[in-house]
């Protein structure tokens, strides 16, 4: 009867929240509902746990977690008195513009960093993949010194993605929207072989978050948002068959069921090693963990020029606490775990009301910024981040190392437009001059 409760008490608050922040937002396709979307699968992990190993702070952590993150998102959408049916029903929040005069050149610009991105991932990444070579593991598949070329690959295809996914809606051609959806399934094909099952979920996930930033429900849409969907779960498939010896062996239902723990319990592991084993242990950190994420990505980011000896972050602290392996390994503690390992519930109450308007903020000013093809996938892409600190831990680390692969790719594209744009304009540049 007590576990029947606990189960009515903690889905009824999940529930309760998702519908605050819908009624806020009133786009399923926003940033807030992404969040509260993949916590849902926590809170089925967090209730195996609980029925497994009678653990009932954990689903009363993640219920309380999406509670408390709806107010906050509901707190910033009362304060800048968001109007979801105006700001839907009105196209100027969903226009996309042309920034240059000159389509020739940005779509010249777009398909040579494709290519050169495309060279570099056969050349460096295609034979180390864990996909087509079993021996070598994942977290080998990046080289000393390779990096930042990993870096481009891992963002800039589907930066380069969105951007032509613009230029197709903009230019409403059928040609356009024909490779526009090839790029997407290059992406989708080139992110699997890295080895990783999440890597296109997430960049399904960016492309929705685009089509919900521009209120573009056409069945053509409809139509891509399932075909992304299709593409998500057999590259989660994919991955991990050709990576999980279990599955290999296994039949069709086991590689589900290996997918489906990898969604909910793998994915709650770290909040339950923080909540009963960490804290328990060493108490709460009151806010130092974030330190740690600052200085270990620094480290990394400047190949050890920085901070020579830093404290691993709280995702790399945990694993190497719970195998006792000293590699760069992480496992998954979502931002409410960090919330928790610092200042405990109040942590989780305050933090999680406190992500709840940052988030809505960011959403209401993207909302609000011009959709131009060039630079507005960059504030997609930083809606991504914020979605993903959410959902992975080490919420300092994960943004810094991703705003460094955001820039990096935007310094790259923005290189190869700039000298096409003279090479192709000379003429006029010579006559100005």
């Amino acid at each position: 009867m007590d576990k029947i409760f606990i189960f009515f008490v903690t889905i009824s608050a999940y529930l309760i929240g998702f519908m605050i922040i819908y009624k806020s937002i009133g786009n399923l396709f926003s940033i807030p509902i992404f969040i509260l979307s993949i916590w849902g699968f926590v809170l089925i992990g967090s209730l195996e746990y609980y029925m497994l190993e009678s653990h009932i702070l954990l689903p009363i952590i993640v219920a309380l977690s999406s509670l408390s993150f709806s107010f906050g998102v509901k707190y910033s959408a009362v304060y800048f008195k968001f109007n979801p049916k105006r700001v839907l029903r009105n196209s100027k929040y969903h226009q996309i513009i042309l920034e240059t005069s000159n389509f020739t050149i940005l779509k010249l610009a777009i398909f040579i960093c494709e290519i050169v991105i495309l060279i570099i991932f056969i050349s460096k990444f295609l034979y180390n993949s864990p996909i087509l070579n079993p021996s070598i593991l994942k977290t080998e598949v990046v080289q000393p010194g390779i990096g930042p070329l990993y870096r481009l690959v891992k963002t800039g295809l589907p930066l380069l993605s969105i951007m032509y996914y613009l230029m197709a809606l903009q230019k409403k051609r059928k040609m356009e929207r024909y490779v526009a959806i090839l790029m997407i399934i290059i992406t989708s094909v080139c992110l699997t072989l890295l080895g990783y099952k999440g890597y296109t979920l997430w960049f399904v996930i960016l492309v929705l978050i685009t089509i919900g930033y521009l209120n573009h429900m056409s069945h053509r849409s409809i139509s891509i948002l399932f075909f992304l969907l299709i593409l998500a779960i057999l590259s989660s498939l994919f991955v991990t068959y050709f990576t999980n010896p279990v599955a290999r062996s296994g039949s069709f239902s086991t590689i589900i069921l290996l997918l489906w723990n990898r969604l909910t319990r793998e994915q709650t592991l770290g909040l339950e090693y923080v909540v009963y084993s960490l804290i328990p242990t060493y108490g709460l950190y009151y806010g130092e963990t974030f330190f740690w994420d600052f200085t270990w990505t620094i480290h990394d980011l400047s190949q050890g020029v920085f901070f020579t000896r830093p404290h691993p972050s709280l995702t790399t602290y945990i694993s190497i606490l719970m195998t006792g392996y000293e590699k760069y390994y992480a496992v998954t503690t979502m931002i409410i775990g960090d919330f928790y390992a610092n200042w405990g519930l109040v942590g989780i109450v305050i933090g999680c009301f406190l992500y709840g308007w940052l988030v809505t903020n960011l959403y209401i000013i993207v909302l609000h910024v011009k959709k131009g093809i060039i630079l507005f996938p960059f504030w997609i892409y930083l809606s991504w981040i914020f979605v993903q600190m959410a959902a992975t831990g080490a919420p300092i680390a994960f943004f810094l190392s991703e705003l460094f692969s955001l820039l990096l790719s935007y310094t790259f594209f923005s290189v190869v437009y700039i000298y096409f744009h003279f090479l192709l304009n000379r003429k006029e540049f010579r006559k100005s001059g």
